[in-house]
């Protein structure tokens, strides 16, 4: 038969042991959470050499003849610094079209990063930005540009279903988000 004091005993091991766990947990997300902004710092300095390319007289080459698209490196003219540049897929989900959508929608498929592949998705099929993107895919295609419309629904949110169904068509590991809202 437990007594009162027992029970004021069993009552606190369950409140530590609730609380090791706890911890264990919070520590869990920590790490988690500091692998993935280690990964993202690493591609943020890849972005800001990218941008800054162009200002600071650096060049983007592919590699030797023969060599896989995918090792393109980004090199100054001297010589004295080479940087590879992971190849990205760019995803865009859209929902109708605002007064500067073809100037953006432009500029992210003229964007002069390596190798950069440029998904659009949108839900539905009359959605407004479809021949605007149409548009794009016809007047470049010498650029990696992909236009997902419609597709599955995983659950009640129309942005993560239109993103997952980009996913299917992304190309490359690094992933990059432009989205307005």
């Amino acid at each position: 038969m437990l007594t009162g004091a027992s029970m004021l005993r069993e009552a606190l091991w369950v409140v530590v042991l609730a609380l090791l766990l706890g911890s264990m947990v919070f520590w869990v997300l920590a790490l988690v959470a500091a692998r993935s902004f280690a990964r993202f710092a690493r591609f943020a300095r890849f972005a800001r050499f990218a941008r800054s390319a162009r200002s600071e007289g650096l060049a983007t080459t592919a590699g030797s003849a023969g060599s896989p698209v995918s090792e393109r490196s980004a090199v100054r003219p001297d010589g004295a610094d080479t940087v590879t540049l992971p190849p990205v897929s760019l995803l865009v989900p859209l929902c109708g079209v605002d007064a500067r959508a073809e100037e953006v929608y432009g500029a992210f498929c003229r964007q002069e990063y390596p190798e950069c592949q440029v998904v659009f998705g949108v839900r539905d099929p009359d959605d407004p930005s479809v021949p605007l993107v149409e548009g794009l895919i016809a007047s470049l295609p010498e650029r990696d540009i992909a236009l997902v419309v419609g597709g599955a629904s995983i659950g009640s949110n129309p942005k993560v279903n239109n993103l997952h169904n980009m996913l299917a068509r992304a190309r490359h590991e690094t992933l990059v988000l432009a989205d307005g809202d």
